[in-house]
Parts: structure tokens; sequence; C-alpha cells
């Protein structure tokens, strides 16, 4: 994706979250460790489990995302996720957002991570929609 498209849906995507909805100051860290995905299938012991297992997580290496045994922050979006951390300058600040109850009482509901810049919302990442 070049420069101006990124810089394109980066705008886009703040138009869409006021500063109303930031709720708490948040870090790294507490964002990854409320987002971990496990590429587990579950308990199925069955050799359609087994395979099912086996692909999910050669899929997942192919990706680069996993390891066997380990969890990963927000699984196969972890490589987007780390590239918009990365974005990050010093002074910036991680805030959670939420619409608010009347908007999830209307199906309207958003949830997700901010990038806080010179006490603007710089960029965003959406985590939960209904």
């Amino acid at each position: 994706m070049n420069d101006e498209l990124r810089e394109s849906n980066r705008k886009r995507r703040i138009k869409e979250i006021p500063k109303e909805w930031l709720r708490r100051r948040i870090t790294v860290e507490e964002v990854e460790a409320r987002n971990l995905e496990d590429f587990d299938t579950g308990d199925d012991t069955t050799e359609v489990g087994r395979r099912r297992r086996e692909n999910w997580l050669r899929l997942a290496r192919k990706w680069g995302v996993a390891e066997d045994g380990k969890s990963i922050p927000f699984g196969f979006g972890y490589r987007q996720w780390r590239a918009w951390v990365a974005t990050m300058q010093e002074g910036d600040e991680l805030w959670e957002f939420n619409s608010g109850d009347l908007s999830w009482q209307r199906l309207a509901g958003r949830a997700g991570i901010a990038i806080v810049r010179n006490g603007e919302i710089f960029d965003c990442r959406i985590t939960s929609l209904n």
C-alpha cells in the first residue's frame, strides 16, 4: 500500500472516532494481554481435530505469527498490529475508546484503541463492533 493511500485511510478512520469516546490510557502490553489468540482448536482429539490444528498452525507459521503452545496478540493480525504500534512517536499515548452504552444498545457500538498525539487522535484500531 502506498503512503498516500495509507494516509488517506488513517484520516478516514480518525473521523469516525470523536475524542469524547476516549475512556482511559492503556499500554501496549495491556492491549496485547487482552487480545491474545492461541491457535488451538479446543479439546478435539479426533483425527479431524488433529489435522485442523496442524493446518491452523501451518497457516499461522506461514504468516509468521505462531509458535506451538504460545498465545499471540491479535492472532493473524499480529504483524499489522506491530506495524501500527511502530508508527507511535515519543510522547504518543494509547487510549481505549468506546462509543457508549446507547450505541451498543442500538447495535452501532464500537470500541478499540487509539493513538493520541499532541492531544488529538492520530490513528485508531477497532477491536469490537456490533
